[in-house]
């Protein structure tokens, strides 16, 4: 079900999302910018009935609050 979520996206919100996810991995200095693109077109699709809140909901979970990672603890005394 949840990859039924990512089916059928509008283009914009499919290019922010994968624009999103080349900038993690290029680890790109403007990645609040790519963060705040797929917020938005999040939005403005769930606002236009493009996306239903549950897939609005899964997707913002997915791209833009997937836990992180915990930290390395450096080891030095």
């Amino acid at each position: 079900m949840e990859k039924d979520f990512e089916k059928s996206l509008n283009s914009h919100l499919q290019k922010a999302i994968d624009d999103y996810v080349q900038g993690e991995k290029d680890n790109v200095s403007y990645l609040d910018c790519l963060w705040g693109e797929v917020y938005g077109s999040i939005n403005s699709d769930l606002w236009n009935g493009c996306l239903t809140a549950e897939q609005a909901d899964y997707l913002r979970k997915k791209y833009l609050y997937a836990e992180e990672q915990e930290p390395e603890m450096d080891m030095k005394l």
